[in-house]
Order: C-alpha cells, then sequence, then structure tokens
C-alpha cells in the first residue's frame, strides 16, 4: 500500500509540475482522490468524460454558432444527464472529488465548472474558469464578448447586470465597473486545483479530521510550496500532533513567505513556542 501512495503521489506531482498548456486538470483531480479512494482507475473516469463529449457531438446539428452549441451542452449534461448542485449537502466532501461528481452527478459549483470545462475543450470550445469570488463560473468566448456560465446553477448564462450584481455582492458596493471588471481574471489550471483543495480542507477541517486535512495541505503545497496559509495550516497541524520538527520547518518556510513590513509576531511567536516545547523534551 505506502508503495502504492508514494507511486500516486508521485504521478500528482508530477502532473501538476508539467508547463501549463500540458497539465491535465481532470486526471490532476483525479488523482488527488486516489489517496481517499486507492481503487479509482483515472482513465476509466477520463473515458466517462470523452463519452459525454461524444454524445453531445453525435446529436443533430443545430445552430453552429457558440451560444446554441452551449445550450445543446446545458442540454445534455443537465436535462438528460441529471447533473446539478448539491443543495442539500453543500458541504458534503464528496462533492469536491472529480470521481463522485461523475458518479453522482452532484457537485460543488468548481467542480462542477471543471467538468464544463473538460467537455467544452474536448468540443472545441474555447473556454476557461474565472476566479469568481464566492463562487466560481465559467467564461466562454464568443464573437462578440463571452457568455459567463454557472455550471452550479444549470449552465444558467449570466446577464452583465446580474454578474456585476454578484460582484457588488462580494466588494465595496460603491466600486466602478472598471475596477469590478479588473478582479476577475483567468484562473489557471494549477489556480482551480489550489481552489478546490482548499474547499475540501476547510471541510475536513471543520469536522475535526486532522489526517484527512494533513493529506489535502500535503497536496495544495505539491501544487505549490508557497502557499502562505497552508503552510501556517500545516504548521499548526503537525504542532497539534506533536511533530515539532515539521512544525519548526513550516512556519519558518512562511515566515520567508512574509513581505517586508507584515506582521510577523504571531508566526514568529508560534515558532518560539514549538522550539520552547523541543528543548525542553531534550
Amino acid at each position: 500500500m505506502q508503495f502504492i501512495e508514494t507511486a500516486v503521489s508521485e504521478a500528482f506531482a508530477g502532473e501538476v509540475g508539467l508547463p501549463p498548456a500540458e497539465m491535465n486538470l481532470a486526471r490532476a483531480c483525479l488523482l488527488f482522490a486516489c489517496a481517499d479512494y486507492p481503487h479509482l482507475d483515472c482513465d476509466w473516469y477520463l473515458g466517462q468524460l470523452d463519452l459525454i463529449a461524444h454524445d453531445i457531438s453525435a446529436q443533430p446539428p443545430g445552430a453552429s454558432d457558440i451560444g446554441a452549441r452551449l445550450s445543446a451542452l446545458n442540454e445534455y449534461l443537465f436535462e438528460d444527464l441529471g447533473y446539478s448542485g448539491n443543495l442539500d449537502d453543500y458541504y458534503d466532501p464528496r462533492n469536491s472529488y472529480l470521481n463522485e461528481v461523475i458518479d453522482r452527478r452532484l457537485g460543488i459549483p468548481i467542480t462542477l465548472s471543471i467538468v464544463y470545462l473538460e467537455l467544452a475543450e474536448r468540443l472545441g470550445i474555447r473556454a476557461h474558469g474565472i476566479s469568481f469570488p464566492g463562487h466560481f463560473l465559467i467564461a466562454v468566448a464568443a464573437r462578440n464578448g463571452e457568455f459567463i456560465v454557472d455550471a452550479f446553477d444549470g449552465g444558467t448564462f449570466l446577464e452583465r447586470a446580474t454578474f456585476v450584481a454578484r460582484l457588488r455582492e462580494h466588494v465595496v458596493p460603491d466600486t466602478s465597473l472598471e475596477v469590478l471588471e479588473a478582479t476577475l481574471r483567468t484562473a489557471s489550471k494549477a489556480e482551480i486545483l489550489v481552489r478546490q483543495l482548499r474547499n475540501l480542507k476547510a471541510v475536513y477541517f471543520d469536522r475535526g479530521d486532522s489526517m484527512k486535512t494533513l493529506n489535502v495541505l500535503n497536496h495544495l503545497l505539491t501544487i505549490d510550496g508557497d502557499l502562505l496559509p497552508e503552510l501556517v495550516d500545516r504548521a499548526a497541524l503537525y504542532e497539534s500532533i506533536g511533530y515539532s520538527r515539521g512544525a519548526v520547518n513550516d512556519y519558518e518556510r512562511a515566515l520567508a513567505q512574509l513581505s517586508p513590513g507584515v506582521e510577523r509576531s504571531d508566526i514568529v511567536g508560534r515558532l518560539r513556542r514549538v522550539n520552547a516545547q523541543t528543548q525542553h523534551l531534550h
């Protein structure tokens, strides 16, 4: 089992370490899931996405404009197959595992968006995730601008006024439209994966599941070893389970990430506490 876990961890690290254009987001999601689903067949689930895309493309051709193509994707994915947002149990950890989302056809905004993005890519539709605050969305390129798609709401196309209103809910209400729109940008595959895993980290932390939280933290820091919140969180978790060496290492790495002038006293205090405890034990 240890060999399998090591092999999967190495495969995950290899996937997220690829250049952005070469990284397979769905495969990375599935490789992460292997930690909790050791018998998961990544290729089978990738094949399921291929089959869905094939079935959509095999439908009788309608209008060729991007709006019609998105409507066909939405109809098949959300109406025929029944994919939907899990409103009844939003914080069920299964909502954050791509294999479970495909099996159960339930998810949260970011995992349903991952399914949508993967299908769009297979169908030759230019789409990308956008780091919308509080609710992940999708932008699809069109001739005269772009469609904003909410995969959690059955692929709803958001009108500009609705989109701006949602933005204002998360920022200062009187912020100018130009500033509001500047807060949005394309989310890279790595950023999408980080956001997905941070959701899951929060779920396991709230449930008090230290080992599953640690597993998620390890994967997050595999994606980017300089993620400050995760370094601090993992250090605190290590400290709580008595792994002083790991706690010291992560607190020191966290301090190294702080910009000059940023408050450091909290992390410095934690580091001193762990060092003092370690010296006391010796």
